[in-house]
């Protein structure tokens, strides 16, 4: 590739390739592998061949071929280690993620520091509801029902208006006393 401007060659290189693969281990000490193997795959065979040693009076009845079971199962299981995904992810990336998730703190993390859960806490204040027609309106009572003649679940309170609790919060920050409406009279 050139550069139009210069007039000189471009060099790109990419390195993502090297880093789809996992580690792999291909010499350990001086005794080196039939096949490079990452670390999940080493696990898979060490645990595999320990499985079959701690089980082996139930299955080792083959005499020579005991040797080939020793090697043949634990191979398999490590070349199936090689393509075995869980979420896109190697089992043992998994399994790490997993662990990660079950230890994490259950607020989250604030600044690299784990955040405790909020603590509840009890939400006070009252709901008003219309209580509906008295019950003298609904008998057919010509005699409104007062405010006094309700049972006191059902009384509903003064409560003061938006408009009234801005008008204070003005009065309040101004420092102004309260001036009389004008009551439409002329004197």
């Amino acid at each position: 590739m050139t550069d139009p401007a210069a007039g000189t060659a471009l060099t790109q290189r990419s390195f993502t390739f090297g880093r789809r693969y996992p580690k792999v281990i291909g010499r350990i000490g001086r005794f080196t592998l039939p096949a490079p193997m990452s670390v999940l795959q080493l696990g898979v065979f060490v645990g595999g061949v320990g499985v079959l040693r701690a089980v082996q009076p139930v299955w080792a009845h083959l005499g020579a071929l005991n040797i080939a079971v020793y090697l043949v199962v634990p191979a398999g299981l490590a070349f199936a280690a090689r393509f075995a995904r869980v979420e896109g992810r190697s089992p043992a990336r998994f399994l790490l993620g997993m662990a990660g998730l079950a230890l994490a703190s259950r607020g989250g993390y604030l600044r690299g520091r784990a955040v405790a859960a909020a603590r509840p806490w009890q939400l006070s204040g009252a709901v008003f509801t219309d209580p509906g027609p008295s019950p003298a309106a609904v008998s057919g009572s010509s005699r409104p029902a007062t405010e006094s003649s309700r049972p006191a679940a059902q009384r509903v309170a003064a409560r003061p208006s938006v408009a009234d609790l801005q008008a204070a919060l003005a009065r309040a920050r101004s420092g102004r006393p309260r001036r009389a409406a004008p009551s439409g009279r002329v004197s």
